[in-house]
């Protein structure tokens, strides 16, 4: 038994060694470690080493401002958060298509569920590709109704026949957030070439579905443009369960070699569902439905 002790006090004595030489130099405050602390067995190093952990987490989390909740309990009642263990946002927000495109301005537009909370903060992001460096101004949007409130935000200053991408992000009121899909514009030129001509060939993708709710065994009707430019009988559209991979189609549909048009799909099963736009037989998304609801 001594010898395990030895070896058990060896080994907890270069952790401590290991933990003090990397966490020293991170926090100005370090967690406080007690070099005169002598495990009496693996089970109580193991549990030390947990709280000693717990510390430096701790302190890291408040230099980040992040919050967690204890998810499980060492022996000695200390809380250690499982890795993934942080609440993602309770909101849900959605970006859809921009309106009253211009030479150098457009109104951009999204709508949050708020799901019970009280409050959360809504802003764009946007630009020229989509790293989307440019933001607004966060606005606040208050649970003054039950379900999706939409909303829009006028933004100026653009280049003219420019593309543009964006999309809308929710924070709640814990800093949780939320993304919407990117979508994309193009502003008019100064000729006076509207970004939304009949043969869209500005360089706008679109995608909206006829119905946002409708009960199992419904067809929904699905509306698409894209530039003319690249029109192919290879486009398609995928149906799929909210959130999953773009491989992870539930079905899908070949478009006619036109630059818009509309298909329909039956929705079979409860859930909550969108639609995504593919070009030319790949997995690249250039655009995104509003979500559906089937119940």
């Amino acid at each position: 038994m001594t010898t395990k002790l030895t070896k058990f006090t060896q080994i907890f004595s270069t952790l401590m060694v290991a933990i003090t030489l990397v966490f020293t130099p991170v926090f100005t405050q370090a967690a406080t470690v007690s070099s005169d602390y002598k495990p009496q067995s693996l089970q109580e190093m193991i549990a030390y080493l947990y709280g000693i952990i717990a510390q430096l987490q701790a302190q890291l989390d408040a230099q980040n401002g992040v919050s967690r909740t204890p998810v499980n309990s060492s022996s000695d009642g200390v809380g250690v958060a499982r890795p993934g263990s942080v609440s993602s946002s309770d909101i849900e927000v959605e970006t859809l298509s921009a309106t009253n495109i211009d030479v150098y301005e457009v109104d951009l537009r999204g709508r949050i569920d708020l799901n019970s909370r009280s409050y959360a903060y809504v802003w764009f992001e946007y630009g020229e590709d989509k790293d989307m460096d440019d933001t607004t101004t966060k606005r606040k949007i208050t649970d003054s109704r039950s379900g999706w409130q939409s909303f829009s935000t006028n933004i100026d200053n653009l280049q003219d026949d420019q593309k543009y991408y964006f999309r809308v992000v929710g924070e709640d009121s814990r800093g949780d957030r939320d993304y919407g899909s990117i979508r994309s514009f193009t502003t008019d030129d100064r000729s006076g070439n509207s970004s939304s001509n009949s043969n869209n060939s500005s360089g706008n993708y679109n995608l909206s579905v006829s119905d946002t709710s409708v009960a199992k065994g419904d067809t929904v009707e699905v509306s698409w443009s894209v530039p003319s430019n690249e029109n192919s009988p290879s486009n398609w559209i995928g149906l799929y369960k909210k959130g999953v991979t773009n491989s992870s189609y539930l079905s899908y549909r070949y478009l006619s070699n036109s630059d818009k048009g509309t298909i329909q799909f039956t929705l079979n099963s409860a859930g909550e569902y969108e639609f995504r736009l593919f070009i030319k037989n790949s997995y690249n998304e250039v655009e995104t439905s509003q979500r559906v609801t089937v119940n």
